[in-house]
């Protein structure tokens, strides 16, 4: 933990030992600000049952399904690939014949099947962004999704629409750990790397984000998250009075 220049910040409220996640780069800030990826933190592990009916449907294999649907992820989250596009490549390396003309007549279904996937929120994740917004707290969203997929999860949990800054990465055509996308996030913002705690998953994005001089916290659990939250914004945020030491 780097100590402040003299005189020019209040002391830590952190205690000297960080907790297990936190990055040492968390030193004091007058105005401290959290940054939260969305699927997988606020959201649940994704479902993929959800898709088990199409596939029963289409005598498709989960496995190759999911292969294909993660090795062309990345352009369809970027914007690089269109919707359509992304589903005919997934349905056709997964074994269907006639890819295009069944997308093309089902496509609304698929993508409700995808969204579906990942609708269990994670509740102590939720609470928590309501905490950070009732103590006032700056909290901005920044995630790998496709485009026009962000308005229908704030469609899904209006209460997350409370959230002000939210950047969906389809929707730039950028996405993580390109550091461009964490660089516009914070034109957009006005918020400062040093002042700014950002929680995600994906460890190469923390590492993006920690190279550009954000405070970190690589989520693995519930529990750990909200208490590498609750240290970075106190005494803004109110804790509790006890907590559970197991990590969630």
């Amino acid at each position: 933990m780097r100590a402040p220049p003299t005189g020019s910040r209040p002391p830590s409220p952190l205690p000297r030992a960080p907790l297990p996640g936190l990055t040492p780069r968390m030193a004091a800030s007058a105005s401290r600000t959290v940054l939260f990826d969305f699927g997988y933190v606020l959201t649940g592990p994704q479902d993929v049952s959800a898709f088990d009916p199409l596939l029963a449907e289409l005598r498709l294999g989960r496995v190759a399904f999911l292969e294909a649907w993660g090795r062309h992820r990345a352009g369809f989250d970027s914007g690089a690939l269109e919707a359509r596009a992304y589903w005919e490549r997934v349905l056709s390396e997964a074994g269907l014949a006639g890819a295009a003309d069944w997308v093309g007549a089902h496509f609304e279904r698929i993508m409700r099947a995808d969204l579906g996937a990942w609708a269990t929120p994670r509740k102590a994740m939720h609470v928590l962004v309501g905490r950070l917004l009732d103590a006032s707290v700056p909290v901005g969203i920044l995630s790998n999704m496709p485009p026009g997929a962000g308005a229908k999860w704030m469609a899904l949990w209006p209460a997350l629409d409370r959230v002000p800054l939210k950047l969906w990465s389809g929707d730039e055509g950028l996405a993580k750990p390109d550091p461009a996308i964490y660089r516009l996030f914070l034109e957009r913002s006005g918020w400062r790397a040093e002042d700014t705690l950002f929680v995600d998953d994906v460890r190469r994005n923390v590492e993006a984000a920690a190279a550009l001089g954000f405070a970190t916290h690589l989520f693995e659990g519930e529990n750990a998250a909200v208490a590498a939250v609750e240290d970075w914004v106190a005494p803004a945020l109110s804790r509790p009075r006890e907590r559970s030491a197991t990590r969630g």
